[in-house]
């Protein structure tokens, strides 16, 4: 399933993904989170981006979504439906099945919590997605 295409300020995502990239030209940018410059062009045309590509390119770069999104690094607590995502599943219960999870069952698991929850992450909707994305048994254990 391919994250659905998310509306934001698509100027500022770019601006804030080359910052953290430390590149400046499209090209540049393309080339290190895996596109074609044209992909970015049509970004900004279209003022649109894939919610997959986003968060896969955060997973792997490290980068803050809540940063590369909304450009605040708010300290504590923050009502942003990605901080919401986060704090859930690096709380206790799942953490460790997240960190073993591959970059790609990540950013489909992150992508779908956001195309689902709305402004609210219930235990129940990332059980029922955790129970959704292949794992191997021990992570359980």
């Amino acid at each position: 399933m391919k994250g659905k295409n998310t509306q934001f300020d698509i100027e500022g995502i770019i601006t804030r993904l080359k910052g953290s990239l430390s590149v400046q030209r499209d090209n540049e940018l393309a080339e290190k989170i895996g596109t074609h410059p044209r992909s970015i062009s049509q970004w900004r045309m279209k003022n649109t981006i894939s919610m997959d590509l986003l968060v896969g390119v955060c997973l792997q770069c490290e980068l803050s979504i809540d940063y590369i999104v909304n450009g605040k690094r708010v300290p504590g607590q923050d009502s942003n439906i990605f901080s919401q995502i986060f704090k859930t599943l690096y709380g206790e219960k799942y953490e460790n099945i997240f960190h073993a999870l591959s970059v790609d069952k990540k950013v489909k698991l992150i992508t779908t919590l956001y195309e689902q929850s709305g402004n609210e992450i219930s235990e129940k909707l990332v059980d029922d997605l955790i129970n959704l994305v292949p794992c191997n048994s021990y992570i359980f254990g």
